[in-house]
């Protein structure tokens, strides 16, 4: 079989994954690919792989990105990208299910100028070997190869990967679950990106300090329940608590995440920023919209 000569906008080959007539194509044959697949607004071109791959994670599935790529692609709903991001996120529809789209909008976030952090050198680590095969496909894809490096690598050895002391920023969206907490198979990928199976908080907060230089920033998001052992971790490695954030997913309900920003040999003092609620509440059982504040977020201007 000669590879390059099959097309790749071959649309029977697209339709079998639709019509669930892909047994033994790895992820792609289980029933919710199938679901991924038409809340996506069914496959059309091959790039509608790659993202039915990404949808299928469990951060997108839990943040129902699927139902949200199907409204955003059909028109049902308006898709406003910041003009800095098109670039990134454009075939997403604005919405930050690649990686390297993520960390820029991540930078966004965390106020960094337009200087800085578009020339930011970005370097993603990763322990599963097809995300990381997907992320360098995609790097390449954006030739985006000057700015972001991805490493297949554990952070319980970045000492053997990179010099100590040598990033500015540090951004993590470690497990949340402690290991014990709930049934799951140890090399299942859900386990791994929800459970501490390859690394626990203490790992991570750890490879944080060794990497990080003074009053470099340490960024994370996690479950409120873990607080005081964040705030505990980070104490200890002298990374000190600076800025917090509950998210709620709607007004009135406990928050289910939490923003952290630390700073290494800082000064003690923690700023508590406004609650920030996710959706408006359903109304006639339709797709909740996300709150202003989020929109916002989304839609944020580089000065």
């Amino acid at each position: 079989v000669n590879f390059d000569k099959i097309p790749l906008d071959e649309t029977r080959a697209l339709s079998r994954i639709e019509n669930h007539e892909n047994l033994g194509v790895f992820q792609f044959e289980t029933p919710l690919a199938l679901r991924v697949a038409k809340n996506m607004g069914g496959l059309k071109v091959f790039d509608d792989i790659a993202s039915l791959s990404t949808l299928m994670r469990p951060a997108a599935l839990e943040n129902k990105f699927d139902v949200e790529f199907g409204l955003r692609r059909s028109g049902e709903k308006k898709v406003e990208i910041p003009e800095f991001m098109k670039k990134f996120m454009e075939k997403e529809y604005g919405l930050p299910i690649y990686q390297e789209s993520a960390y820029h909008f991540a930078y966004n976030m965390a106020g960094l100028d337009k200087v800085k952090s578009y020339n930011a050198y970005l370097i993603i680590m990763d322990t599963d070997k097809e995300n990381v095969e997907l992320a360098k496909k995609s790097v390449l894809m954006n030739e985006l190869e000057e700015k972001i490096k991805i490493v297949h690598g554990d952070i319980k050895t970045v000492s053997n990967d990179f010099e100590k002391h040598s990033f500015d920023v540090v951004l993590s969206n470690p497990p949340y679950m402690i290991n014990e907490h709930g049934k799951q198979n140890p090399l299942d990928a859900k386990a791994i990106a929800r459970h501490e199976v390859l690394c626990t908080l203490e790992d991570v907060i750890t490879a944080a300090d060794y990497l990080l230089g003074t009053h470099g920033k340490f960024f994370m998001i996690h479950r409120p329940f873990r607080i005081p052992e964040i705030f505990a971790s980070m104490i200890n490695h002298k990374i000190e608590p600076k800025r917090m954030q509950l998210i709620h997913p709607f007004a009135g309900k406990e928050p289910n995440l939490v923003l952290i920003e630390g700073r290494k040999n800082a000064n003690p003092r923690l700023k508590i920023e406004e609650s920030l609620n996710v959706y408006e509440k359903s109304v006639d059982g339709k797709q909740p919209e996300y709150t202003k504040a989020v929109e916002d977020i989304y839609n944020r201007k580089w000065e």
